[in-house]
């Protein structure tokens, strides 16, 4: 699970260079492993899940971002 978080950091930094494809295939591996080693109830997941909805957003795929966002916790959707 430390390999994926490290996998995370690093698509969030893409995202911030708008590399959206690059970022893209990190966040969405990273999730997976994550969600196979510590669950999908972890925080962890979690933000990785939004981290995925504000590269969806970046990139104005609100389609994307959508799915992403309904795999977040209630309190992390906003009203």
């Amino acid at each position: 699970w430390r390999l994926a978080m490290m996998m995370s950091l690093y698509g969030d930094c893409l995202v911030q260079l708008a590399r959206y494809g690059e970022a893209e295939a990190l966040l969405t591996e990273s999730h997976r492993k994550l969600e196979e080693a510590i669950g999908t109830e972890d925080p962890r997941t979690s933000k990785v899940a939004a981290q995925l909805v504000a590269l969806y957003d970046a990139w104005e795929r609100p389609d994307d971002a959508t799915r992403w966002r309904a795999k977040l916790p209630a309190e992390e959707t906003g009203p």
